[in-house]
């Protein structure tokens, strides 16, 4: 039964736990990584018409800058999922601290 009751109740915990500001920080932060996540997937979709480009071309320099590029890419795309993932699970125990507390 999915009512003004539920909405109610709904308004009522989102209140209580944005009423930290560090939830509110923590779910910014969420955002941004969120974003930078997407941004870099997509830099990673482009990586091989960057190959096709040097490889064509044969430009051995060209080749290694991409390389190193790529694996750039891949490594900043661990951190920040492994940086969100954290940040999210630090969201969900403060979220569940200021709900048990009130």
């Amino acid at each position: 039964n999915f009512g003004i009751f539920t909405i109610r109740r709904l308004k009522r915990i989102l209140k209580i736990i944005f009423s930290a500001h560090l939830n509110i920080w923590l779910l910014v932060l969420i955002c941004l990584f969120a974003l930078l996540e997407q941004y870099l997937v997509y830099n990673v979709g482009i990586i091989p018409s960057g190959f096709y480009k040097v490889l064509g071309e044969k430009d051995l320099n060209g080749f290694w800058l991409q390389v190193l590029k790529a694996t750039l890419i891949i490594i900043a795309i661990c951190f920040v999922i492994s940086c969100k993932k954290y940040i999210i699970n630090v969201f969900y125990v403060s979220s569940r601290e200021v709900l048990t507390d009130k």
